[in-house]
């Protein structure tokens, strides 16, 4: 649909192109508020929102020096937990987190700061973005969602990490974006494209561990993201188009770990690559991709394992979509039996390693090590037994209709 507005003293007047619909006989709806549940002021702290349908939001664009809100979002506010909601219909962010504009339009604002945050067991879909995290993410976790028919699922920006994303469903056409570093992928189900931009000119915070105390100041390098146990369906291709701003030769979006395809592999082929020349040491560290840590990965449909991934699965067919059915959501699946075989995935993070720029683990916000031991249905992990890749439990081979979303989608 395309629509203009006029703006009056009195009177504010529509014209809008409805294509082939009638909006005489069908239903039309107008969004003005600019969010569902955000509160006007900051330091509104330990708020639960659990259990809502949250709709129709005309949720405004911003720039990165501008308050970026979302449907749904604490503005600069602790102990909130945003879990088991539907969020659907905004016009730009489903659900904004972090540091408020406190220094004003037109200045840095150093927005956002999703520290020590966990986005759990919501479905979000019909956005232009999902979930928005940006600037110093840190100790963040994105656990249990289910996103699908947005324009892109995920996008991390100018961050260092640590950031785990675990056992979500990411379907739309672009499911990943990360202009972002340190972030760990442990069984998810990824159905669109992948999109990895190094940022060289913007230097953004990062923390002690746990805390709002900044620690220091870095760019993007590319890289030290770690995927384990994902199951990628599809190829990606064709998602941005041709005038897409960024992309380069070594930042071509994939279904698939092959995103990282100007990444080392090891630490080891890291230090050689910024040992073996450039003009001091800045010019070598813009040069180079940080490592990449990729293992145990499955791919279907077109998806690529990028080359230096230990015990990848592939295979040519195989699918897999998101058919939504009456307030029922399912997932749609025909795969081949070697690629849904059981694997070994870390069940707690201390196998994840440290992030690079922060130094930080990928612990819980105790510091405690995180279990990242529960589906997306529900289904408790046993941290002894190798499960399949992706986000359930349980996933059959062959032509199969999975339950993601529903009254009937329980824990096994």
């Amino acid at each position: 649909m395309v629509w203009f507005a006029e703006v009056g003293e009195h009177a504010t007047t529509i014209w809008a192109n409805f294509q082939d619909v009638d909006p005489g006989a069908a239903l039309v709806e107008i969004s003005v508020r600019p969010a569902v549940f955000y509160p006007e002021r900051s330091h509104v702290d330990y708020i639960t929102v659990r259990g809502f349908e949250l709709a129709q939001a005309a949720t405004p664009w911003a720039p990165p020096t501008a308050d970026q809100p979302g449907l749904v979002g604490p503005n600069w506010a602790k102990g909130w937990i945003i879990e088991d909601n539907l969020v659907r219909d905004s016009k730009c962010a489903g659900v904004s987190l972090g540091k408020n504009a406190a220094t004003g339009d037109g200045f840095a604002s150093e927005r956002d700061a999703p520290i020590d945050v966990t986005i759990e067991h919501n479905l979000i879909h019909d956005t232009t973005l999902g979930i928005w995290l940006d600037w110093q993410v840190q100790g963040t976790r994105v656990t249990r969602n289910l996103l699908f028919d947005n324009i892109r699922d995920l996008f991390v920006e100018v961050a260092h990490g640590p950031t785990v994303v675990d056992h979500n469903v990411l379907a739309s056409p672009v499911a990943i974006e990360l202009f972002s570093q340190g972030n760990a992928f442990v069984n998810n189900l990824v159905l669109g494209a992948v999109r990895v931009q190094p940022v060289l000119d913007r230097a953004t915070p990062y923390h002690v561990p746990h805390s709002t105390q900044i620690a220091g100041y870095a760019f993007v390098y590319g890289g030290d993201d770690r995927y384990v146990g994902n199951l990628f369906v599809g190829s990606g291709e064709d998602v941005y188009g041709p005038d897409a701003p960024f992309l380069g030769e070594d930042t071509v979006p994939a279904c698939g770990t092959s995103a990282y395809a100007a990444a080392p592999g090891s630490w080891d082929e890291y230090l050689a690559r910024v040992t073996s020349g450039g003009v001091g040491d800045h010019s070598r560290f813009h040069r180079e991709w940080q490592p990449a840590y990729v293992w145990s990965n499955a791919y279907a449909d077109g998806a690529r394992p990028v080359a230096f991934e230990r015990s990848p699965r592939s295979v040519v067919g195989g699918r897999a979509r998101v058919v939504v059915e009456e307030g029922t959501v399912w997932l749609e699946s025909d795969l081949p039996a070697a690629l849904v075989e059981p694997c070994r995935v870390p069940a707690v993070s201390n196998d994840l390693g440290r992030v690079r720029i922060a130094a930080a683990e990928f612990d819980a916000a105790d510091g405690s090590p995180l279990v990242i031991g529960t589906d997306l249905v529900g289904t408790v992990k046993d941290p002894g037994t190798s499960y399949p890749p992706g986000p359930l439990a349980h996933l059959p081979a062959g032509p199969a209709r999975t339950l993601l979303w529903g009254d009937d989608a329980q824990a096994v």
